[in-house]
């Protein structure tokens, strides 16, 4: 039996929040309290592509070296390219079963991926060697309790696109590494302080070569006052944090942009690590926006099963925090915190710019993992929800714009039930990285509000050249909120007393981490390949409750984050 019906009761209770704990939440994350806010440099202290990107500190030797020692294993060459062949061979499979709903799903098989040899994705002077491209600094991740610091990536994919007869073979796989907080049961987010420091104090500094040796210290030794490194096995997967792969090698007539998504497990083979796949987060499975059952179907009662539910949801949850930025801008008004005339459209120093960029960082689902695919495919429109919703689901699309019409907003910025599934299509991975751009998700003052766009298929190329989307929407929005973060004043001494035994939520996800790494080390003694898969799956179900929890946690900069 999955755990479903285990955490309905606990999810009730978060997705009950109502529009003034909304108001709160972004009024909390808009109060810096040491005005004039810090100076960001977001090429220093958001996404790092210049001289401090030490390609030799950053090899992806090092990163897979750092993940193997944390579990205790080896760094030979075999351990390596066994560890990445896992990651690869994952990518035959034809079908995998999502680990909550126990609904068994159609995976296309990857076999160019799958055929690339680990020892040379290893070899950085190999055409096809990974190197690293860019780091990224996503504190604007962390949840509002900050129980954790967000996330801090290291982006790899070859050195240039590669030739094949075609358009160009092109392969990523970015580490997303999700930070502990270094003092969760002391004082929230004075445990990630010495995170925002670190990212914030790189604006400061000049000289890329003290930069590199600081990032360094970061990501593989652990700075002062970080809950160590950041690349180790337990911030990929345990529980939180993944490996996210965005694919296109290219074969002579088929081609298609995919994302992936995988966490480190210890109880793979030959090597004890393994990269397991997951659900790509965010990613509803594209025929629940259908009426009917598609032809793709393996589980034809479990899947109308879902679709009811997802369908139920999309309409009574998913909805409302798809348009809860508009709705929290409507409700907020002048001498309230959080209040800002920029992004008032009624005030006289209303900004329509300012006002996009706030609404096309703050949208979000927070969609149940139950209902995630293992696949977001960017090219083309087959994982469109809006293209799906208009061929094959106009009965989920009318009730979800009879739900709509229940929210109010003013008519200037009410999105459409359109707007509204363009939304849902653009927090996906696919979305995000191409199918989305510029599409419709809303207006402002009689001004259309657009999806972004990436840089064809990507946001940060292989030569380190960052997408629109970065340039102009997202990065003055992260930069901001590091202002913010840089500018949360210490608690007294008494509230910091308050709150040492630490919060209940807090206590429940270290025993539920310790519950599924004593799962995977009591399989390193077995050698039957099937006794390790079951561990693996126990693993993965366990690690996946505790994600769940996590994602529908509110963010303290964004009530809805998304991944991506």
């Amino acid at each position: 039996m999955y755990f479903t019906r285990r955490t309905a009761y606990r999810l009730r209770a978060v997705l009950l929040a109502s529009t003034a704990s909304i108001i709160v939440s972004i009024a909390a994350a808009q109060t810096p309290s040491c005005p004039p806010a810090p100076t960001i440099d977001q090429g220093r202290s958001l996404v790092v592509t210049d001289g401090a990107l030490d390609k030799t500190k950053f090899s992806f030797a090092t990163t897979i070296n750092a993940i193997l020692t944390s579990l205790q294993i080896q760094t030979t060459a075999e351990n390596r390219e066994n560890f990445v062949k896992s990651l690869l061979t994952s990518m035959n499979d034809d079908d995998m079963v999502n680990p909550v709903s126990g609904l068994r799903m159609k995976v296309d098989i990857r076999a160019l991926e799958a055929g690339l040899d680990p020892k040379n994705l290893l070899d950085p002077a190999d055409p096809v060697g990974l190197v690293p491209i860019a780091l990224f600094n996503r504190l604007d991740l962390a949840p509002q309790d900050w129980s954790n610091c967000g996330e801090h990536r290291i982006v790899y994919g070859f050195k240039a696109p590669v030739p094949k007869g075609g358009p160009d073979s092109r392969f990523f796989l970015i580490f997303e590494a999700r930070v502990d907080n270094a003092h969760p049961q002391k004082s929230g987010f004075e445990g990630c302080r010495a995170v925002v420091k670190f990212w914030r104090d790189l604006s400061d500094e000049n000289d890329a070569s003290k930069r590199a040796t600081r990032l360094e210290e970061f990501y593989y030794k652990g700075a002062p006052g970080v809950s160590g490194p950041v690349v180790q096995a337990k911030n990929y997967g345990g529980p939180l944090g993944q490996v996210r792969g965005n694919l296109f090698i290219n074969a002579p007539g088929k081609f298609e942009w995919q994302l992936r998504e995988w966490i480190v497990i210890n109880s793979g083979a030959p090597t004890p690590a393994s990269f397991t796949p997951v659900t790509v987060k965010e990613n509803p499975l594209a025929e629940l926006y259908s009426d009917t059952t598609g032809s793709n179907t393996l589980d034809v009662p479990l899947e109308t099963t879902e679709r009811t539910e997802f369908q139920t949801q999309f309409k009574n949850t998913f909805l409302k925090r798809l348009v809860e930025p508009d709705v929290s801008r409507q409700f907020l008004t002048n001498g309230q915190p959080g209040y800002v005339p920029e992004l008032d459209p009624k005030s006289t120093g209303f900004d329509p710019g300012k006002y996009k960029i706030d609404i096309l960082n703050r949208i979000g689902a927070r969609f149940d993992n139950r209902f995630n695919e293992f696949q977001s495919v960017s090219q083309g429109n087959k994982d469109d929800p809006k293209t799906i919703a208009d061929a094959s689901g106009p009965i989920f699309k009318a009730g979800a714009s009879s739900a709509l019409n229940a929210f109010v907003i003013d008519p200037p910025q009410k999105p459409t039930i359109d707007d509204v599934l363009n939304r849902g299509g653009a927090i996906t991975c696919g979305g995000c990285h191409q199918f989305a751009a510029n599409r419709q998700i809303g207006s402002v003052s009689s001004q259309l509000i657009a999806w972004p766009q990436s840089a064809g298929f990507v946001h940060v190329t292989e030569s380190g050249a960052l997408s629109p989307a970065l340039t102009d929407v997202f990065l003055p929005f992260r930069s901001a909120r590091l202002q913010e973060a840089a500018c949360i004043a210490p608690p007294a001494a008494a509230v910091a007393e308050a709150v040492a035994s630490g919060p209940r939520s807090l206590v429940l996800e270290n025993v539920r981490q310790a519950y599924w790494q004593q799962l995977v080390a009591d399989a390193r003694g077995q050698k039957l390949d099937l006794a390790r898969r079951a561990v693996t799956r126990a693993a993965v179900q366990a690690i996946a409750e505790q994600r769940q929890e996590e994602d529908q946690k509110p963010g303290y900069f964004v009530t809805n984050r998304r991944p991506h």
